[in-house]
């Protein structure tokens, strides 16, 4: 019986692993999504972050990164 409730954590964790990398209902920072949206590419999240906070510079560094998400999704249509 342990075996098989094993076995059902082992699926469990994988599975909220992989629903997390995907976004499925898991709240996911606002930093991480302008980091999939500019292909992982860390520079780039970096640089549109900071030219936010250089227009505001009262915002936090997840408020940036929200308006710099919103920024490229208005720029993108």
């Amino acid at each position: 019986m342990t075996g098989a409730l094993l076995a059902v954590a082992v699926v469990v964790v994988i599975a909220a692993i992989l629903l997390r990398g995907i976004g499925w209902g898991i709240d996911v920072s606002a930093e991480a999504r302008l980091l999939r949206i500019c292909q992982g590419n860390r520079d780039q999240a970096e640089r549109l972050i900071q030219a936010e906070l250089k227009r505001n510079g009262t915002l936090s560094r997840d408020e940036a990164a929200d308006r710099a998400l919103q920024r490229h999704q208005r720029d993108n249509r």
